[in-house]
């Protein structure tokens, strides 16, 4: 019994140390969900690196479409620059062709605009109240005038003038008559016949108005020499005055 105490008890103890020994070596308990966490963790390192490269490819073409939008719109602004200077060139040279043709053909006018900017100028009598011009001759100087009205249908032009350039007595306003007169008449209160029946000489018609030209009175002036000299500025003064060709409107 002993030595089969002794057997047992030495089983035992084998059996004992190799539990003891099976029991030294601990096995780690494996964590719920351990497993599932590390094969997820790559994973997500995964779809990030992709939606890193996602965003990366959007931002590439985003950059790439607005540097070619950049570019188009560039050239269709530069283009319609272009097309608008193209324009503003062809629509100057219009203009000018026609304000060359304008002045080639209206020359005359151009002239008289630019005498009507001379306010009583030497070249022309100017009558606003009757709209006319009267154009005065070279050999007339020293001109003066005054318009004067003696009715309803009645106006006057009264003219002084000299031969030269001084003024006697004959030629100064302040100090003598008229050296020639020009009346406007209605035609409906005098007509032509009677423009020339003790009223003077007729000139011409404009409108509803006659116009007549008067002598003056006789020779104011003194000495030989001035006495040339008035009657000469006379018939100076009558030329101008009863010369329908004389007459424009301003």
């Amino acid at each position: 019994m002993e030595q089969g105490n002794g057997v047992v008890d030495s089983g035992k103890q084998v059996v004992a140390e190799q539990v003891t020994v099976a029991q030294v070596e601990p096995v780690e308990p494996v964590t719920p969900g351990s497993m599932v966490a590390e094969s997820e963790a790559p994973k997500k390192k995964g779809h990030g690196m992709v939606i890193g490269l996602v965003l990366c490819l959007l931002l590439a073409a985003g950059g790439i479409g607005f540097g070619v939008w950049a570019w188009m719109d560039g050239n269709a602004q530069k283009d319609a620059l272009n097309s608008q200077i193209a324009e503003l060139k062809k629509q100057n040279n219009e203009l000018r062709d026609k304000l060359s043709s304008k002045l080639e053909v209206g020359e005359d006018v151009t002239v008289d605009v630019e005498t009507d900017s001379d306010v009583n100028a030497a070249d022309y009598i100017y009558v606003g109240e009757w709209g006319l011009k009267i154009k005065v001759p070279d050999s007339l100087k020293r001109v003066s005038y005054s318009f004067r009205q003696f009715s309803d249908n009645a106006t006057v032009l009264w003219t002084w003038g000299n031969i030269d350039d001084r003024l006697p007595d004959f030629a100064n306003p302040s100090n003598a008559t008229s050296l020639g007169v020009v009346s406007r008449y209605l035609t409906s209160s005098l007509n032509d016949e009677q423009c020339g029946d003790g009223m003077g000489r007729f000139v011409l018609s404009m409108g509803d108005y006659n116009y007549c030209y008067t002598h003056p009175h006789g020779i104011v002036s003194t000495g030989d020499e001035e006495i040339g000299s008035e009657k000469r500025t006379i018939e100076i003064i009558e030329g101008m005055l009863a010369n329908p060709e004389n007459y424009s409107e301003i």
